[in-house]
């Protein structure tokens, strides 16, 4: 299968694809849905280097097929949640944080973030920039990237199990 852009903008070279397909293209509605398959490849690509780069699954040179499984199921998740913060973060800069993060992770947040302060009402963008402030990320350094989003994440998720265990300590002295 062979698609172009008829009309791309201008000073702008055409897309042109060669599909290879074992899917059935005979009608526009067979190749709009091969098109559509396609395109989805760009976020299986991102979730790949989430887990890859962003969990640095790989660099845990983890032997056993067990142990392999193991990590994945753990990391599977966090990669899921840092690609839908990142990727929200930029294509919907004002999308309300409280859409994704839970309240009592925006209080994590709010309460440790130094470097980008959270405001009342905070967007996605917002909780990016503060998530990876803790692992590092430099404002001038452009939109917070895997490696710095893995840093932070991780460090707010180590916040999170302290202040998890804060509140059950505190839960079992009160009764």
């Amino acid at each position: 299968m062979h698609l172009f852009e008829p009309n791309p903008p201008a000073n702008q070279p055409p897309i042109e694809w060669i599909l290879l397909t074992n899917e059935p293209c005979s009608s526009d509605d067979e190749l709009r849905a091969v098109i559509d398959c396609y395109r989805q490849r760009w976020l299986i690509e991102e979730f790949n280097k989430a887990i890859k780069t962003g969990c640095i699954f790989e660099k845990r040179q983890l032997e056993s097929y067990d142990a392999l499984t193991k990590a994945l199921a753990l990391i599977l998740p966090i990669a899921w949640e840092m690609l839908l913060l990142r990727t929200q973060s930029r294509s919907n800069e004002d999308m309300p944080a409280k859409q994704i993060i839970s309240p009592m992770r925006l209080q994590i947040i709010r309460a440790h973030a130094k470097r980008y302060k959270l405001p009342e009402n905070p967007t996605l963008s917002n909780v990016a920039y503060a998530i990876a402030g803790l692992g590092g990320h430099l404002k001038r350094n452009g939109p917070p990237g895997r490696q710095t989003l893995r840093r932070g994440y991780e460090e707010m998720l180590t916040l999170e199990a302290g202040w998890m265990m804060a509140l059950s300590t505190k839960t079992c002295d009160q009764s």
